[in-house]
């Protein structure tokens, strides 16, 4: 019993991340039409953010050091939407798609190079955001790390749900995202907030790094397999659906942790894909599309 509570705490904790992480995706596809290749670099980014906020100032807490993950996210993000992606924005839907997928391609090899460059290939770890273990139910241990990396995703997501739901902004992708041109006619800047809402899953990815940096090392290409689970969290959830991704996400982690314990750690990277398999040979759009994709 105490290994199969402990199996899915690992598993939600997992899971809230992965959501949060996937959130990211989401709200790119959802108001842009494209996918954001660079996702997964943006996770590293903010694991090397934290590392490095916690060497230069040594004295500011760790759960404060993390939060230089998203902010860092968003600048980057919002440059490049600015610099990049901007001016190709005159194109059609479809063929601008299409050059943020190949242009965001194109800048995540650039920053996975600038990693090994500036960090090299070893693997570093941040400062423990919380030391020591504390019981949960059943007998089991979890550690601090997980327990407040678990807690600020959920916020996270929290937040970007009262976001989407509360603010004007917030309002304005949902608009976008069910109907763009009736959007712009209607007053909404659509290129703006297009630039925020990258500027915002670039930070979503960022801090979902952040958090999975005092679990796992970070690493130039630490970033190729939580992108890998956040495309398939999207696919099985419904591509620009937010309730998509974070069960989505909730499910990945469930099937990844119990697959590994009960059956082998050996095909870990294979349960989730095939969890998607399954589910699209039901739903073929994911589970929460929707005829017109809606936050």
């Amino acid at each position: 019993m105490s290994t199969f509570v402990s199996t899915g705490i690992f598993a939600l904790t997992d899971g809230a991340i992965y959501a949060l992480m996937a959130l990211g995706l989401t709200l790119v596809f959802g108001v842009m039409r494209a996918i954001n290749f660079a996702h997964g670099e943006l996770c590293t980014l903010g694991g090397y953010a934290f590392v490095v906020m916690g060497a230069l100032v040594p004295w500011m807490p760790p759960v404060l050091a993390v939060l230089a993950a998203p902010l860092v996210g968003f600048c980057l993000g919002w440059m490049l939407h600015w610099t990049l992606l901007t001016p190709r924005a005159t194109f059609s839907r479809f063929k601008y798609g299409d050059f943020v997928m190949v242009a965001t391609f194109a800048v995540s090899i650039i920053i996975q190079n600038a990693f090994i460059l500036i960090f090299g290939p070893a693997y570093v770890r941040p400062d423990s955001l919380l030391a020591g273990s504390f019981p949960m139910p059943g007998g089991s241990m979890i550690s601090g790390d997980r327990l407040v990396s678990t807690v600020a995703a959920v916020i996270g997501i929290a937040a970007v749900w009262w976001f989407l739901r509360s603010t004007q902004t917030g309002r304005s992708w949902r608009a976008i995202n069910q109907n763009a041109v009736g959007a712009e006619v209607v007053g909404i800047d659509v290129r703006r907030s297009s630039r925020a809402a990258f500027a915002v899953g670039c930070a979503l990815a960022a801090f979902s790094g952040g958090l999975f940096a005092p679990l796992f090392s970070v690493y130039p290409t630490a970033g190729i397999v939580p992108v890998t689970k956040g495309f398939m969290i999207i696919i099985l959830g419904g591509l620009g659906s937010v309730p998509g991704a974070l069960v989505g996400g909730l499910l990945v982690g469930i099937v990844d942790e119990f697959g590994a314990v009960y059956v082998s750690t050996a095909y870990s990277d294979i349960y989730g894909f095939l969890l998607m398999l399954a589910i699209l040979l039901v739903k073929p759009r994911g589970l929460f599309a929707t005829a017109t994709r809606q936050f």
